[in-house]
């Protein structure tokens, strides 16, 4: 069956058809090092080997660069008009946490503290081990992150010879003396569990390991009148797009930005979306008013992959999308956090007030779990406003 006609969609350049570049970030040699993987090209390898740095691990059977941000700069540069690089397995940079130390911590978290090479190998064994049951590179990243982490901060203490004690006491200093959220303690406990449930520790008992308690925070939603001002007071075409994407499907800002123009179904009235959380497909509606705003963003952003790309080729950044939010949140006179994701919360409670079922809203917000989408009722305002208080028949 021939797909319907898309009005969006861009022919690709001989160039564009050829190989392509999966850049995917990489713990090899004690450092994060950018992997560089394509199915062998002769003029690509020849063209890669020319940047400088850029080196062959017969390990990993792949090329590779240290993982820096002016390093991620030169491969583009170097790789422009020649071969597309993907940057999306790669995890974004950010600042450092500007928190401060405490005195009484047992714990060393040098960056410039090593690992032995056999804890090096039982850390990428793990990574291969995510990767083989289809985590995503992002949460792959961040487990690595917190094992090596956590492994660097023993200092003599052997990795196997570790009690579920020390885990509650490294757990204690890293996250709650220093403030951090329940979901960042719950993601270390699962990496935990990955990495020793791999690698067996006689004295360590997985069950032991406890999380933190659930709690159940009711997320920040804007008004329908206060998205609107948003989106007014956003003068940029391109970043006016972007924003009533994510509002007018409930995309995750991930989501919205590996979106492709062949993903735009018009004749469909249909957005799809390509491996989301937890790799999973999935159909959004299509609005006509975002169908009018891409058509003119297509117009003065003549993009080729990416409905929207960055500067420099490839995705644009969730954090200037988040950037973008924050400026035009502040000039709409809205004062209260707000995030992308604030937009997905919103687009979903508004689904629900007008009538839509949380059946519709779970399949088109990608949860697996109804009860995610159940958090919803207790969001919508306009339900509780009905709600008459028996304070009304006092005569006071």
């Amino acid at each position: 069956m021939q797909e319907p006609e898309n009005r969006f969609t861009v022919k690709a350049t001989a160039k564009d058809s050829e190989v392509r570049i999966i850049a995917k970030s990489l713990f090899h040699r004690n450092a994060l090092q950018t992997a560089l993987n394509f199915p062998y090209n002769t003029r690509v390898k020849n063209h890669l080997k020319k940047l400088d740095g850029v080196k062959w691990t017969r390990t990993h059977r792949s090329f590779y660069i240290r993982d820096t941000l002016e390093n991620r700069r030169r491969l583009i540069n170097h790789c422009r008009g020649f071969v597309w690089v993907d940057m999306l397995g790669l995890k974004p940079f950010s600042p450092e946490s500007k928190r401060g130390s405490h005195k009484n911590s047992t714990f060393n978290h040098s960056r410039h503290q090593e690992l032995d090479g056999k804890t090096i190998i039982l850390v990428n064994k793990m990574v291969e081990y995510m990767e083989q049951c289809r985590y995503s590179s992002s949460t792959i990243n961040t487990y690595r992150s917190m094992v090596v982490r956590f492994l660097t901060s023993l200092e003599d203490q052997e990795w196997d010879r570790i009690k579920s004690r020390d885990i509650e006491k490294y757990s204690y200093q890293e996250f709650i003396l220093k403030g951090k959220a329940r979901s960042t303690q719950n993601q270390f406990i699962n990496a935990i569990k990955i990495f020793y449930a791999l690698h067996s520790n006689a004295e360590l008992n997985l069950k032991d390991i406890r999380r933190p308690r659930k709690v159940r925070k009711l997320p920040e939603v804007l008004t329908k009148e206060e998205v609107a001002r948003i989106l007014k007071c956003t003068r940029n075409k391109k970043h006016q797009t972007l924003l009533a994407l994510i509002y007018s499907s409930g995309l995750r800002v991930g989501e919205a930005l590996k979106l492709k123009w062949t993903d735009i179904r018009q004749g469909e009235k249909l957005i799809y979306i390509r491996s989301g959380k937890g790799q999973k497909d999935r159909r959004v509606p299509l609005s006509d008013t975002l169908v009018d705003l891409l058509e003119k963003y297509a117009v003065a952003y003549r993009t080729v992959d990416y409905i929207f790309e960055g500067q420099k080729g490839g995705p644009y950044s969730s954090r200037s999308a988040q950037m973008v939010l924050k400026r035009s949140a502040k000039a709409a006179g809205i004062d209260q956090n707000v995030t992308l994701h604030t937009l997905r919360h919103s687009y979903a409670t508004h689904l629900l007030e007008s009538g839509v079922g949380l059946r519709y809203i779970q399949e088109i917000l990608g949860h697996s779990n109804p009860k995610t989408t159940m958090l919803y009722t207790h969001i919508s305002g306009k339900r509780l406003q009905k709600v008459r208080s028996p304070l009304e028949d006092f005569d006071i």
